[in-house]
């Protein structure tokens, strides 16, 4: 009986022997595919110098006599503010938003990754994105914006090197100056002048949270939008706050009660126009339009606001008599009902033509 035993478990072993062989075949295949997918990945990966030596697009600001500032060009809306500039409770929000494990990972962080999933698998859509804040650094300053499994690994090898070469605290504050806000606002810096008008060091918790629920979505979540889902976004980070021990209870709940006051969104000629524009000729025409709009210049001039605004009004009152004096006055004499509107309208394409609303008066 023994014998048979052995004759019945020789193919067995053979079959397992076999098995084992074509598994460990399978590895080394496996191994030497991935390392050849690597090394090709590897050789097409941006140098990490641009990231380190990266000196972004800044804003140039005109000023009057006062400091007040009266107007500014730019490619990007951008102010460059050293980390320490920035209040504790601004980068808390934001790290607490997009990365809360920022100061413990090396780079990338598969926790995160795991419960971004979850999280937007239980609310039925993206509310929590993977990527750590280094990543989002190497893909906006490094990467294109495609998505695609072979960018995602540049994105992570890229990641790995930048936190060889910089402090944390040298990604977060290229993180805080670089990331878009919306409403054309490149770094948090921007953002606190075009939301709120204020400077970044005046930022209070509430407001703090509002933008740093901007940078999932920009546009959808602007409070310029649609306020409700920009609450929404600030409940959410506030929310995140509390959770990483950042905050108390009582503190979150204060700021979610807080009202906050938006601030009317503004161009480059903010005051005294035509001089702002006058300035802004005499510096292209001297520095360059690079220089201009890209460099961060701070201009002091003479102009002084209130004695500009009331030679403004003068002026415009003044070619206003002359108008009348001479008869080429024009202005509204009575405005029309929405019946007489129709009247109106009908008698011009009577006159003018099908095709033609009304003809110039």
């Amino acid at each position: 009986m023994a014998k048979i035993k052995r004759r019945r478990s020789r193919p067995l072993r053979v079959i397992l022997g076999l098995l084992l062989v074509g598994i460990a075949s399978a590895s080394v295949i496996a191994i030497a595919g991935g390392m050849l997918i690597y090394r090709q990945i590897e050789e097409s990966l941006p140098p990490i110098d641009a990231v380190v030596e990266y000196r972004p697009p800044v804003a140039t600001q005109i000023f009057a006599d006062d400091a007040t500032l009266i107007g500014e060009f730019f490619a990007e809306k951008r102010y460059l503010v050293p980390l320490e500039r920035i209040p504790a409770h601004v980068r808390e929000a934001f790290i607490a938003a997009e990365d809360d494990s920022f100061y413990e990972h090396g780079g990338v962080d598969p926790t995160g990754i795991l419960r971004a999933f979850i999280n937007n698998l239980v609310a039925g859509g993206k509310v929590q994105g993977g990527s750590t804040i280094t990543q989002q650094v190497v893909k906006s300053l490094l990467l294109s914006p495609k998505k695609s499994y072979e960018r995602k690994i540049k994105e992570m090898i890229l990641s790995f090197r930048l936190e060889r070469e910089l402090s944390k605290d040298e990604i977060l504050s290229l993180y805080l100056n670089h990331i878009y806000l919306g409403a054309g606002a490149h770094g948090v810096a921007a953002a606190a002048q075009q939301y709120f008008a204020k400077d970044i060091t005046e930022l209070d918790l509430a407001e703090a949270a509002l933008l740093a629920g901007l940078p999932q979505a920009p546009s959808r979540y602007s409070p310029f939008r649609d306020w409700r889902q920009a609450k929404a976004r600030q409940r959410y980070v506030l929310n995140r706050m509390y959770e990483a021990g950042m905050i108390t209870m009582e503190t979150r709940e204060e700021a979610m009660r807080q009202p906050l006051s938006l601030a009317a969104r503004q161009g480059s000629y903010i005051e005294a126009a035509y001089f702002v524009e006058h300035v802004r000729r005499e510096l292209e025409n001297r520095y360059g339009r690079s220089t201009l709009y890209e460099l961060g210049l701070r201009v002091h001039t003479t102009v002084n606001v209130e004695m500009q605004r009331a030679a403004e009004e003068a002026l415009q009152a003044g070619l206003t008599e002359l108008a009348e004096r001479n008869g080429e006055y024009r202005s509204v004499f009575r405005r029309l009902d929405p019946a007489a509107q129709d009247v109106y309208m009908r008698q011009q394409r009577t006159l003018y033509g099908a095709d033609k609303r009304c003809k110039p008066v």
